[in-house]
Formats: C-alpha cells, sequence, structure tokens
C-alpha cells in the first residue's frame, strides 16, 4: 500500500483505498466500481483482460504448509506429486505451481478454511502466500502449529486494471511515479521503515 500510494501521489494523483477480499474486489474491478487492484500476480488468463504495472508492488515467497508430524521428505515440486494440497479459490501461486498438473488441487473460500481441511486431514498441505499466511496464523495463535517448505518461487506482485486507454495511462503514470520514489530514495525508505518493524515484532 506504502509503494502504490507514495508512487501516485508523487505523480500527482488523489487516491481511495478500499480494502476488500479478492472474489468481491475482482468484481469491483469488472463493475467498474474500482478502477485497480492490487497486489495481482501475473497469470495468462489475467493478462488477456488486465493492463499490468511493470514496476512491481511487492515480492510474495510461496511455500506449503504441512502438518509437522508428517515424515514428508521436502525434495522440490516433485515431492507433492499425486498430494492433494488445498488453494485459496480465485489466488494465483506463479508459473511453477500453475505448471504442476500431477499436484490434486482442492480449493478452498479463506486461508483458515484451507487450514481447517488440513487439521481434519482431508488434504495434505496448504499452498499460500509465506508472508500473509504467517500473519494469519500468528493472529489465530496458530503459527506453532505448521511446518513449512523452502519457497518454492518467489513471485512479484503487480497493480493491475480492466484494458482501456485511460488505465493504460494512470498504470504508466504509476511506473513513473515507482521510477521517481526509488530516485528520491523513497522507496529505500519505505523498505527501511517495514523491515525495522518486522525486527521489533520478531524481539517482541
Amino acid at each position: 500500500w506504502d509503494v502504490v500510494r507514495e508512487s501516485f501521489h508523487v505523480m500527482g494523483y488523489t487516491i481511495e483505498l478500499m480494502v476488500a477480499p479478492w472474489s468481491r474486489s475482482m468484481l469491483y474491478i469488472k463493475k467498474r466500481k474500482a478502477d485497480f487492484i492490487f497486489p495481482a500476480t501475473k497469470t495468462q488468463q489475467r493478462q488477456q483482460l488486465y493492463y499490468y504495472s511493470k514496476e512491481i508492488v511487492d515480492e510474495t515467497k510461496v511455500v506449503i504448509y504441512f502438518n509437522p508430524m508428517s515424515d514428508f521428505q521436502w525434495n522440490g515440486i516433485k515431492s507433492l506429486d499425486g498430494l492433494v494440497i488445498a488453494t485459496v479459490r480465485g489466488w494465483a501461486y506463479g508459473k511453477i505451481w500453475e505448471a504442476s498438473t500431477a499436484i490434486v488441487k482442492d480449493p478452498s473460500s479463506t486461508i483458515l478454511q484451507g487450514f481447517k481441511m488440513l487439521d481434519k486431514g482431508r488434504v495434505f498441505g496448504v499452498v499460500g502466500y509465506e508472508d500473509s499466511f504467517d500473519y494469519i496464523l500468528k493472529k489465530q495463535n496458530l503459527d506453532q502449529n505448521y511446518q513449512k517448505t523452502p519457497p518454492l518461487d518467489f513471485i512479484a506482485d503487480y497493480i493491475i486494471g480492466l484494458k482501456s486507454n485511460k488505465n493504460m495511462r494512470c498504470i504508466n503514470d504509476f511506473d513513473h511515479g515507482v521510477q521517481k520514489i526509488t530516485k528520491n530514495g523513497m522507496l529505500h525508505q519505505l523498505h527501511k521503515r517495514w523491515e525495522d518493524s518486522i525486527i521489533i515484532n520478531n524481539k517482541n
């Protein structure tokens, strides 16, 4: 959010933030109740309908959460062949995940529903964005209940909007804004602020 806000502000835009679940956010975009959505990963299907920024908003690590009592041995994504893994419906997990057809992918409606499926033994694991999922688990005091694999992919997040001349101009301005805040040091300050927050939180 900080990156998006500062990049648009430096280009002279006034913006309004709306926070909503992914599926509802996509509905807002399609009905033109909102102009852009972020963070969004790239998929072939989305690229047919939406303009993507060239500059990234953030980068996400994709990991698999599983029962720590399992004797599972991680040896790359092929280790998951034939296993049932919970996903969040409508979310994208990168090209490596999309290309893995031997994994049985079982969609859930929410992050926590996926973990409930894991607790009940309905799935072997849950695929997720490490920072977001760790945050949710910690808020629910569940962060010690699961083990996770090393990152199976690193995927970039972008800001996207339906294809139109207006949206193309706005996204181009966003890209120029990111370049400006990179050049003037603001982007570095934003990253440093969040790194310091993470260190403080971890100490607590």
